[in-house]
């Protein structure tokens, strides 16, 4: 007795009704050799998957999303119910002293322990830093750090910057006014236990806003200008020569600002390897 071969379109229709991954051969008849009778589907190889289909780069960067997704997941769900919605991380005074080595401070780490600021800005000041450093130093480089008066030192560490990093930050005020915000928010953090929350706004008299860590951010994680433990910091950078009276200029401006809030004025000069760092009180404030 002849077979009937099925028609076209049912051949199509028991395909598109199984799964990914199994397919119908549309002109067997009888029971094959493997026992398999007519018509049952048939398992197509598994293809192992090699480097070649995921485009160059592109692997790392999966496999690098995914460690941060986990390590996010696993934060937020033990700091939130939800995990979709994670809190404003709160940091702790060890989160800074784990910063600090023998070796120097690598200033790349900025956004470890600074929340304030983001993620994707802290490598650009970072980046800005390490070609403002490069233009006269080696690294690392120890910095003399007076901080109201108190010497100390500390040896920054940065990763020499390539020639594209350089033609991309060719201009000097700029490169010099953000390379100085990484170096005095780290050099805040060292020696005042402070660190940034937030930009200040404008007419302020001040460029960031810092506080203790874990300190000085509101619920939703805005910074909390109420808490006494908030400063206002505000920073020069100097590329080349002393400091001569910039410090003063600074103060002169954090007091002149709309704010009753304290402040620090923090004056870093590149070549000369140095920080400045001054408390200011305000009218009606206390320090």
């Amino acid at each position: 007795m002849s077979h009937r071969l099925p028609a076209a379109g049912a051949a199509s229709k028991g395909r598109t009704g199984l799964s990914d991954g199994v397919r119908i051969r549309a002109g067997e008849t009888g029971i094959l050799p493997s026992g398999r009778r007519q018509g049952e589907a048939t398992p197509l190889p598994t293809r192992e998957r090699t480097p070649h289909h995921t485009p160059l780069g592109q692997s790392e960067t999966i496999r690098a999303q995914a460690r941060d997704k986990e390590e996010y997941c696993s934060l937020a769900a033990k700091a939130s119910p939800c995990p979709c919605v994670a809190p404003r991380r709160a940091l702790h005074v060890e989160s800074i002293n784990h910063s600090w080595s023998d070796d120097g401070i690598w200033l790349s780490e900025l956004n470890r322990t600074h929340p304030g600021v983001t993620p994707s800005w802290a490598p650009a000041l970072c980046e800005a830093a390490a070609v403002a450093l490069s233009r006269h130093h080696a690294p690392p480089k120890a910095f003399r750090i007076i901080a109201d008066g108190e010497p100390s030192e500390i040896r920054f560490r940065w990763t020499p910057p390539v020639p594209s990093q350089i033609s991309g930050n060719a201009n000097e005020l700029d490169t010099t006014m953000h390379g100085a915000y990484a170096i005095s928010l780290r050099s805040v953090e060292f020696r005042m236990g402070l660190v940034a929350i937030g930009r200040a706004e404008a007419c302020s008299g001040a460029d960031w806003y810092v506080a203790p860590p874990g300190a000085g951010l509101d619920e939703n994680g805005l910074p909390d200008l109420d808490d006494p433990r908030v400063r206002r910091l505000e920073v020069s950078g100097q590329d080349k020569g002393t400091l001569g009276h910039r410090t003063h200029v600074k103060e002169q401006q954090l007091r002149l600002g709309r704010s009753s809030i304290p402040g620090i004025a923090a004056v870093v000069g590149f070549e000369i390897a140095m920080v400045r760092l001054e408390h200011v009180a305000t009218q009606g404030a206390e320090q």
